[in-house]
């Protein structure tokens, strides 16, 4: 029997966060403002990483694991027409100002997931036998409201997308078990595939979370939505059909939206701070950073980032104006000056800071003629940022010929 030792550092999990409460969460955020940053782009490189005519795209290369389980989402679709439509929408919408983060939507978006694992997949706190529920929990039918919609009149305008996934994750899940990446780079597949699959509405009789993805977040009222904030979670479990190994491979998710204008003016600056530890110029799950952001303009202040609680994320409503935002990194690292413009839509900045490309470290492989009884010493060279680790043992019995 052969053991081998693999040691992967793992961002903090006890403290809940303030502001975005997972890695994944901020991950799923960054990228559907990534989207509305250039949905026409965001489009083209989604088709073309589909069909392996560009090296990478959203920090995933051609030859990813991620990439075939995208190709299995569309293979198990109802609507497969919808990606099409989906890719001419986006390709039809102009660049939009990114979506900032709202703590109270957030809350929300967690007590609805919340009623969807006990209660009906739906948006209305209205039970219905004959409703469908999510696969992988029990049918409890148990009535009640899920959550308050009102909001006391803090949003002009409020909405949701609900959803969940499950069976989609095969490749990732076994390029996880053979040590190609960790928990929380599985768990960012996963997110992309949850977040993809509002966009491209294959499993969706209509369009109407993409219609809500690309909102306007300002502009004069036209009768239609129109949103500047969001607030996102995202939960995994273990659905139907999955290995019973403690790592969910399904999602279930809720986006609240809302349009946030007190004084009808003004708007979200928001934006991340993060470390680029494997070198594919984008935020990945985990990668932010603590950061004091500095803001000079209309209004003037100083954000501290703390990389637990924030992920890196920073959002602040602001009278509109011109904004210098300076930010240096909690090690004293000067990351930049840039300048933002809020004119009653939002403005988005992005600091990076490069890294390490290593993102593991590695623990020895003991003697193949150990026996089941061996204990042995584990020992790593520590990793830079890494607040923990976790350490997987691999057994496999080795047949030797007689």
């Amino acid at each position: 029997m052969n053991k081998q030792l693999h040691v992967e550092q793992l961002e903090h999990r006890d403290v809940p966060a303030a502001t975005v409460s997972t890695p994944t969460e901020a991950f799923s955020w960054v990228l559907i403002n990534e989207m509305r940053q250039d949905p026409a782009g965001f489009a083209n490189q989604l088709d073309a990483l589909r069909k392996g005519t560009i090296p990478s795209a959203f920090g995933f290369s051609k030859s990813d694991p991620v990439v075939a389980d995208l190709n299995r989402l569309l293979q198990y679709s109802s609507y497969p027409g919808h990606y099409g439509t989906a890719l001419k929408m986006l390709r039809s919408t102009a660049p939009l100002g990114p979506f900032g983060w709202d703590d109270t939507l957030a809350n929300r978006a967690d007590l609805h997931t919340a009623w969807m694992k006990t209660h009906a997949f739906e948006h209305t706190g209205v039970d219905d036998p004959n409703k469908w529920y999510v696969a992988g929990f029990p049918t409890s039918y148990k009535g009640g409201s899920p959550d308050q919609w009102g909001y006391s009149g803090q949003y002009s305008w409020w909405g949701e997308d609900i959803g969940y996934t499950y069976g989609l994750m095969a490749n990732s899940k076994a390029a996880y078990s053979a040590g190609q990446f960790g928990r929380v780079g599985f768990q960012e597949r996963e997110a992309f595939i949850d977040t993809v699959s509002y966009v491209l509405e294959v499993n969706s009789p209509d369009m109407a979370h993409l219609e809500q993805l690309i909102a306007p977040d300002g502009g004069p009222p036209t009768g239609h939505p129109r949103f500047n904030a969001v607030g996102v979670n995202l939960e995994f479990y273990e659905g139907p059909n999955e290995v019973r190994d403690g790592l969910g491979e399904a999602t279930i998710s809720t986006h609240r939206f809302g349009f946030y204008q007190p004084g009808g003016s003004g708007g979200f600056i928001t934006g991340v701070a993060y470390k680029d530890a494997n070198g594919n110029g984008k935020y990945d799950a985990g990668e932010g950073i603590g950061a004091t952001l500095q803001f000079s303009g209309p209004t003037s202040f100083t954000e501290t980032l703390d990389r637990i609680s924030t992920q890196g994320v920073s959002s602040n409503y602001v009278p509109h104006g011109t904004y210098q935002v300076t930010a240096t990194a909690a090690d004293g690292t000067p990351l930049g000056t840039q300048t933002v413009d809020i004119g009653n839509h939002n403005g988005w900045f992005e600091f990076r800071e490069f890294g390490s490309a290593t993102r593991q470290a590695t623990a020895p492989t003991t003697s193949p003629s150990v026996t089941t009884a061996v204990r042995p010493t584990v020992a790593w060279n520590g990793v830079a940022d890494a607040v923990g680790y976790q350490v997987r043992l691999t057994n496999s019995l080795l047949t030797h010929p007689p």
